[in-house]
């Protein structure tokens, strides 16, 4: 899975549930939806349903399937559709879980809540082909609609320029443009963002964020 083109930034939709808000997606030049396969997420839908939409999601959007504290052996289930190009790994699993998971063939988006400077250890440890940097909020994985620290992002940015790092945490059409030039991510990410309620998805607020974040930031220099 190749993630990011020359001077294009990636940008993702989490949390879809039907058909018609990944052919917005695929129509407003989004490079990726996720696909929300954790039970205890409000987001939640599983492989049974999602088999009767994925296969007809428009050519080259990406299809992520994300994961909070699963068994391998549920991960691999999912996988084994066939109608995957990716796994997100959204809780606590160690760096050791990333290699085994990388052992199915997919590629890796590995989500890091950011706190405090330590977290950033994850980042220089992990193997994962990519990271989503999301806010931190006890107890709850993603999707709270939460602003991540975006200084900290930034000094990732920084820190890692080898890593593909992904902004998420609270992003709307009307601030992933701000978010973009401050923190000068490989990506963006975003679910509750877009949203008329959680896993349906708004058309024009969808086109909105995709816009946004790609107004204005010179990413001519990226690779």
């Amino acid at each position: 899975m190749k993630l990011l083109t020359p001077g294009r930034l990636f940008v993702k939709v989490c949390g879809l549930t039907r058909l018609e808000d990944a052919v917005v997606c695929g129509e407003a030049g989004v490079d990726a939806i996720g696909i929300n396969f954790f039970p205890g997420s409000k987001r939640y839908h599983g492989i049974e349903e999602a088999r009767e939409w994925l296969p007809e999601v428009p050519a080259g959007l990406l299809r992520i399937g994300l994961f909070v504290n699963a068994g391998i052996g549920e991960i691999e289930r999912v996988a084994g559709s066939g109608l995957l190009e990716g796994i997100q790994l959204h809780g606590d699993e160690p760096v050791e879980f990333t290699e085994a998971v990388q052992q199915i063939g997919l590629p890796v988006l590995r989500a890091v809540a950011l706190r405090e400077e330590r977290d950033l250890e994850r980042i220089a440890e992990d193997p994962a082909e990519a990271f989503i940097l999301d806010a931190f909020a006890p107890g709850v994985y993603g999707g709270t609609g939460h602003r991540c620290d975006w200084p900290l992002a930034a000094r990732a940015v920084r820190e890692f320029p080898e890593k593909v790092l992904i902004l998420a945490g609270g992003l709307t059409p009307g601030n992933a443009g701000e978010a973009v030039r401050a923190v000068r991510p490989a990506g963006v990410d975003t679910a509750s963002g877009v949203e008329i309620r959680p896993g349906v998805k708004d058309g024009g607020m969808i086109w909105g964020f995709a816009g946004a974040a790609r107004a204005k930031p010179d990413y001519s220099d990226m690779e």
